[in-house]
């Protein structure tokens, strides 16, 4: 569960796509400026909201089931977790970073 949740958030398109080809063709106007934030902004903000939901499963839900059906443990401290939490901690670091550049690519 956890691998697909990184996985959404390496997938995710936090830019709304636009067909600024398809918009021209139909003679619609320019957007305004607060148009066009609207525009972004509100499909930005929902996907990086649902994507937050998400990720904090990882370290509320998930690594604590772990932690304690193998320690009997809640504390997130443990020396023989560190690696496992650090191992998870980097998959998540890569999936925004990749979800970001592809974004700034688009």
């Amino acid at each position: 569960m956890i691998k697909d949740i990184v996985h959404d958030i390496e997938e995710a398109q936090i830019l709304k796509e636009f067909d600024f080809d398809g918009r021209k063709q139909e003679n619609i106007a320019m957007f305004t400026i607060q148009e066009f934030n609207q525009y972004f902004e509100e499909h930005m903000t929902r996907n990086v909201n649902e994507l937050q939901k998400k990720y904090e499963l990882i370290g509320d839900n998930f690594l604590k089931n772990i932690e304690e059906s193998i320690f009997a443990t809640q504390t997130k401290s443990l020396e023989n977790m560190r690696e496992y939490y650090y191992f998870w901690e980097r998959k998540v670091y890569n999936a925004i970073v990749k979800m970001v550049l592809r974004a700034l690519l688009s």
